[in-house]
């Protein structure tokens, strides 16, 4: 009896543990004057006027950081007005393609984010 009473009173601090868990929203990527915002869902495309986007397959690959430390990154697959032979890119690439440039703010396990301008 007093082993169950201390296993149910475990299990319930585990989930009021877990239930207080907060997790914080991503933060909302910063634009410059003349960006626009697009999500793209993996394997999905979309359009920004006639500049047309698909995100292939996202995944994790090793990475070392300018101080030399080794971590993890996520990397994604774009192809860019269909044209494109597709290429990889991480968090902070930009690109330039058919008068546009396009600036990689979030990859997620579920989609991409892109910041879309005129290119310069």
């Amino acid at each position: 009896m007093k082993i169950r009473l201390i296993s149910l009173l475990f299990i319930f601090t585990m989930i009021l543990v877990a239930g207080c868990t907060a997790s914080s929203p991503p933060p909302t990527p910063e634009l410059t004057p003349g960006e626009e915002l697009l999500t793209i869902t993996h394997n999905t495309q979309a359009m920004h006027e006639d500049l047309t986007i698909g995100s292939g397959n996202a995944w994790f690959e090793d990475f070392t950081d300018e101080s030399g430390k080794a971590t993890k990154r996520w990397r994604a697959a774009l192809w860019v007005n269909q044209a494109d032979q597709g290429q990889t890119v991480h968090i902070g690439d930009v690109l330039t393609s058919d008068g546009y440039q396009i600036r990689v703010l979030n990859i997620s396990n579920t989609a991409v984010t892109l910041a879309i301008s005129p290119a310069p």
